[in-house]
């Protein structure tokens, strides 16, 4: 035990079985070794008069003037700050100012005797305190963009912010608050248009004059203000920068841009970065370069093998300038997985194949071009090096009903990752070639069709005289306005005749069994005849009274049916009535569409009437020509009632009559 203030002499023996050995007497002053026991911290705690100070009570067992270091850092802190305090009495109480407010401190102490050349003791076991708060001292940097809205179609401003240091916090940070400061002048009172605990804020545009403001608040007040002018704010955007820009990558975990000066003056710039990823909306990152920057490194949230947006945007006195952008990896990697392909148009020899695009959030870098790769199951692997803009490739030279295996790589920087498989079977026959041909063939069979059908219509008239020629309408004829000389009156009909006259003229029959130039139907075949007559009344008469003139009175009406063809089909009916001066012949047309003359027979002479039949025994007499003269036994008034025949009659007779013709328009 050595004795404090007193002067010792110090010496060390050392003993074996060899000897003994002694080393030099070394005179010792107690107070210039010894090493204090480390302090005891009791509390610390924030100064209420001073926001800035820490009061640290601790305690040690001696009464001497000692020598302390006070260490101490934030809570979030790494460097330690060490202060030296003298103390000279037993009061244990320490302050510690100069330090931010409302934040809170490690502190540690640790003592030596003042004057001595001993050594320090030990540091005391931490323990920590927090200062009181006051107004922070920072003023928040914002940043901005305008956005429209979809439903209302108002103009909208989304303001950024970033965290105050710690230094200028003074405290924990409630909230920040946004308002619409007008100017000094102005009557209106601030307006608060968002109140958050986040670092952004989405308000509509304000008009008229004054700035937007955003300050942070604690407990104990507000920090000053960030103002952003309206004017400002609504200024039109104009190009300063260059369009020139160029990353280069430090790390994984960092970028540098660099950009070309412009001409014009500018304020400083901002530059804006985040990641591009699909279906993830993703934190605006930003920060802020003085007016002379031409370069800026990208740290925060950068990641490898994540694609990322970078705008620079320039800022100046009357406004924002046009940004310039460009898309950088700080590191590449393959692509996670490959495309997707399939088939979509198959030939004989040749296809089409297409592949989907890969997600940017798989890639992992820049596809800068894809590798077709195909083969039959004989032969060998063939490749074809696509650029990275087209996604469909036609593979040519393919043989026919075979079977291909299809597959593509996508390649980025670091490297490519095969997609899928695919199977493809080729076709035995162009299918294209044919439809090209039916094509051709069908339009050349439209156009030869609207060719006939036009030249159909062009020449209707001749088409028209061809399938349905024209039928000679007698009511055009000259006969129908000849009156003869003699006319009906000489006729002198019995009591029981009928009012109306009527001719029924029908075709000629030529039967194929029998040379008959002329055949009188018998009774039975008059009766079914049809015919078209009227009496004065408007009653049409009956076959009995039609055929009375003919078996009663040989002066009236003779009706004979006059026929070409088999068959036989009524032509046209004349009629007349009893008692008119001047009766004009009125024709009623048939029906029937048939030729008038069906046979080709060689027309009578003019004083020639084939009229009488005989029988089938007679034929070849009756081939022969039959003369009217021969015909006509003196029943002339018979003959009077029918005009065409008795012209016949008087050429023959020798009277100075003169015969009409008719002719058929």
């Amino acid at each position: 035990m050595l004795r404090l203030f007193s002067t010792d002499d110090i010496s060390v023996l050392a003993q074996n079985v060899l000897g003994t050995s002694e080393s030099d007497t070394l005179c010792l002053d107690p107070m210039d070794a010894v090493k204090l026991e480390h302090p005891v911290i009791s509390r610390v705690q924030g100064d209420s008069a001073n926001s800035h100070c820490l009061i640290i009570h601790w305690a040690l067992d001696i009464n001497l003037g000692m020598m302390c270091e006070l260490g101490y850092r934030a809570r979030h802190g790494q460097a330690w700050r060490q202060v030296l305090v003298l103390v000279n009495d037993w009061l244990r109480e320490q302050s510690l100012c100069q330090l931010s407010g409302g934040t809170e401190y490690r502190v540690r102490l640790r003592c030596t005797i003042l004057g001595s050349m001993g050594h320090w003791s030990d540091w005391s076991p931490e323990s920590s305190g927090q200062t009181s708060e006051s107004p922070p001292v920072g003023i928040p940097d914002v940043w901005w963009h305008f956005e429209n809205s979809d439903q209302d179609g108002k103009k909208y401003i989304r303001l950024f912010w970033k965290e105050l240091k710690q230094s200028e916090v003074n405290g924990r940070i409630r909230g920040y608050r946004v308002s619409h400061r007008w100017e000094a002048q102005s009557s209106h009172t601030e307006l608060t248009l968002c109140n958050t605990t986040n670092r952004t804020c989405r308000i509509p545009a304000p008009t008229g004059s004054g700035n937007i403001c955003i300050t942070a608040y604690n407990r104990a007040g507000e920090s000053p203000a960030a103002e952003l002018g309206l004017k400002t704010l609504h200024h039109r955007a104009f190009a300063l920068l260059s369009p020139s820009v160029s990353i280069t990558p430090i790390n994984e975990h960092s970028l540098q841009i660099k950009w070309s000066a412009p001409r014009a003056p500018v304020t400083g710039y901002v530059v804006e970065w985040f990641e591009i990823s699909e279906g993830v909306t993703c934190d605006i990152n930003w920060k802020k370069e003085s007016a002379d920057s031409i370069s800026s490194v990208l740290q925060e949230n950068i990641k490898p093998m994540k694609r990322y947006a970078i705008s620079i945007h320039p800022l100046h006195s009357k406004g924002l300038g046009i940004p310039v952008s460009t898309e950088a990896y700080s590191k590449q990697g393959a692509p996670l997985i490959g495309p997707e392909v399939s088939g979509d148009h198959i030939w004989e020899s040749k296809a089409e194949v297409i592949w989907e695009e890969i997600p940017i959030n798989k890639r992992q870098g820049f596809i800068r071009n894809y590798t077709i790769f195909y083969s039959d199951k004989t032969g060998p692997i063939r490749y074809i090096v696509s650029n990275a803009l087209e996604r469909r490739y036609t593979l040519t030279g393919l043989l026919a009903d075979t079977d291909y295996q299809v597959q593509v790589m996508a390649t980025t920087d670091a490297g490519g990752t095969n997609g899928s498989v695919m199977n493809l079977t080729t076709k035995k026959s162009e299918d294209g070639d044919m439809g090209t041909i039916l094509a051709s063939l069908c339009t050349l069979f439209l156009f030869l069709m609207s060719l006939q059908l036009l030249m159909c219509f062009i020449r209707r008239n001749v088409m028209t005289g061809n399938l349905w020629p024209k039928i000679p309408d007698p009511a055009n004829s000259s006969l129908s306005s000849w009156i003869p000389e003699t006319r009906h009156q000489d006729c002198k009909c019995s009591e029981g005749a009928p009012d109306s006259i009527v001719s029924s003229f029908t075709l000629l029959e030529r039967g194929s069994d029998k040379n008959t130039a002329f055949a009188i139907k018998s009774m039975h075949l008059v009766g079914e005849e049809k015919m078209t007559s009227m009496n004065d009344d408007g009653k049409r008469p009956s076959d009995g009274e039609c055929l009375h003139c003919l078996s009663e009175t040989p002066a009236c009406l003779v009706h004979t049916l006059y026929h070409n063809v088999s068959g036989g089909s009524q032509y046209a009916s004349v009629l007349h009535y009893k008692g008119q001066k001047t009766p004009p012949p009125f024709f009623l047309r048939s029906d029937s569409t048939q030729a008038l003359l069906h046979d080709l027979t060689p027309s009578p002479k003019p004083f020639e009437n084939p009229w009488f039949s005989k029988s089938a025994e007679n034929d070849s007499e009756l081939s022969q020509d039959i003369s009217l003269s021969d015909v006509i036994v003196g029943e002339e008034a018979i003959w009077k009632n029918f005009p065409l025949l008795w012209g016949l009659v008087s050429e023959h007779s020798g009277d100075t009559m003169v015969t009409p013709t008719a002719s058929f328009h």
